[in-house]
């Protein structure tokens, strides 16, 4: 009789996450400010978790030459050791003060015992910005609420369009019939041209044209024929333009090559996505709080841990005392179950938080010892490939929390403050069997692009070329391309000057 094969699928139980393991993975995420806020509703939420009044401690650690981790896996030691399933097991704890969980120690990189003071967000949108503008204007009553409609279906890069494409003002008003207010185009189009009227120039536009042309006009146009020349050619000349067919704007235009490429300068300098400007003007004007500061001294690295204002946590037994004189009653089991199971909440989030810290600190440690010689030069041709896999195996821990880790962390070196998922890049091979960050291989794209001859501009034929004859990059042209658009520099057509 033949042997059936049979295939079962069975889950082990190391495998399955513990619930203070997914926390603690949800707590990697966190950058600084927001796990401060994390941990101040859990002070709100559980009477059971308080701050304890503790002395920080010293948590700079310095990178050796050879690989070493700074801890070791603490998570298990973290676990609360049983289930505590018995009352008579919780009130024999409470009694003895077993503070076998008890203290979480936030170490703070700080130097001395000054209170951290976090930097103040600017919380302001660009439409916060428009609606105050708004309220300046001496319009009537029917135009403010048109064009406070309009403003809010200005999309995030500053344009009057949705996913579908730009907004007309017969598709406001069909938006408006369906809300019972009958309002005319010529009323939304007169609402539109004040909102395009408001700062900063370009915003309101229907596409990058009229964007554009908005911007010429608030410019001074009396005896400026380069203004004149760039209105000219936006207006009538657009996909012309845009194509770098000059030739075909001399035909229809009548300008000569000095005064295109004056007006293609000036048009050059215009904002292509005006929301976009002011949002990231509010983004760089809020001071960045970095997770992690990385120093070089006399060349040894010392890395420390940015804690910002998180408190140590303790768990407290205050209210034991409030119920343990109660006679034994229901009332009284009722009580303790639900002690129980707030500290046993408690305990859980301050081993989350430990298991964090140890995470956080072995991944950083891990990521400064493989990029050392970039963190002691600032130079990137110095950053080694690198991926979250090659600091997961590193580390002993999953991928998923490494992504989690280096998702939202910023480190401040001495060179500047980085997000962590700066020093991370894929590897390009080399003919003599080595490899490079790829990021190395875009700075290099870059400089040959910018030292390339304007009016012959190299392909990325030419580009491939030059990257495996003169540097010995293993590189395909499809790869160059895509390394290109990644710098967010344009094909050689569009790159070609007059």
């Amino acid at each position: 009789m033949p042997q059936r094969l049979t295939q079962t699928a069975k889950q082990r139980l190391d495998a399955i996450p513990s619930q203070q393991q997914i926390l603690a993975g949800k707590l990697c995420e966190l950058p600084v400010e927001e796990l401060e806020s994390r941990v101040e509703q859990e002070l709100d939420d559980n009477p059971f978790l308080e701050k304890e009044d503790s002395e920080a401690e010293d948590d700079e650690f310095p990178v050796d030459d050879e690989h070493d981790d700074v801890n070791e896996d603490e998570s298990k030691e973290n676990e609360d050791e049983g289930e505590n399933n018995d009352i008579d097991d919780l009130v024999d704890f409470l009694e003895d003060g077993d503070d076998d969980s008890a203290a979480y120690k936030s170490s703070k990189s700080n130097d001395n015992d000054e209170h951290y003071e976090a930097p103040i967000r600017d919380s302001r949108s660009f439409y916060d910005d428009l609606f105050s503008q708004l309220g300046l204007l001496d319009i009537d009553e029917k135009t403010r609420k048109l064009c406070e409609y309009i403003i809010g279906n200005i999309n995030g890069d500053g344009y009057l369009a949705d996913e579908n494409g730009p907004i007309t003002s017969e598709a406001i008003c069909d938006q408006l019939l369906l809300q019972y207010w009958d309002t005319s185009i010529d009323d939304v189009e007169s609402a539109v041209g004040v909102v395009q009227r408001l700062d900063p120039a370009g915003i309101g536009a229907r596409d990058l044209r009229e964007c554009l042309l908005l911007q010429l006009m608030r410019k001074n146009t009396n005896d400026n024929t380069d203004v004149e020349a760039a209105i000219t050619i936006v207006r009538d000349c657009f996909n012309d333009f845009y194509g770098h067919h000059f030739d075909k704007i001399t035909k229809k235009t009548g300008l000569d090559e000095m005064q295109i490429e004056a007006a293609s300068a000036l048009i050059k300098k215009l904002n292509p996505k005006p929301g976009d400007g002011i949002t990231s003007f509010i983004e760089n004007n809020s001071a960045i709080i970095p997770d992690f500061v990385v120093v070089n001294y006399g060349g040894k690295l010392r890395v420390s841990m940015n804690d910002g204002n998180v408190p140590a946590l303790k768990v407290s037994s205050d209210m034991y005392d409030e119920y343990s004189s109660m006679s034994d009653s229901k009332e009284k089991k009722e009580a303790l179950k639900f002690i129980k199971e707030r500290m046993d909440s408690a305990r859980m989030f301050i081993g989350a938080m430990r298991q964090r810290r140890v995470n956080l600190a072995k991944t950083i440690e891990a990521i400064v010892s493989i990029q050392k010689d970039y963190f002691l030069t600032g130079n990137l041709i110095m950053l080694k490939p690198m991926i979250l896999d090659d600091v997961a195996k590193r580390v002993g821990l999953d991928v998923s929390t490494i992504s989690r880790i280096s998702k939202s962390k910023y480190v401040r070196t001495d060179f500047g403050t980085f997000q962590l998922k700066h020093f991370f890049s894929e590897g390009v091979g080399t003919k003599g069997g080595g490899e490079v960050s790829n990021k190395e291989i875009k700075m290099i794209l870059a400089e040959c692009i910018d030292g390339e001859d304007k009016q012959h501009p190299l392909s990325d034929d030419d580009l491939t070329k030059i990257l495996r004859s003169r540097y010995g990059y293993d590189i395909a042209r499809r790869t160059v391309a895509k390394y290109r658009e990644d710098c967010g520099i344009p094909v050689a057509r569009l790159r070609k000057n007059l």
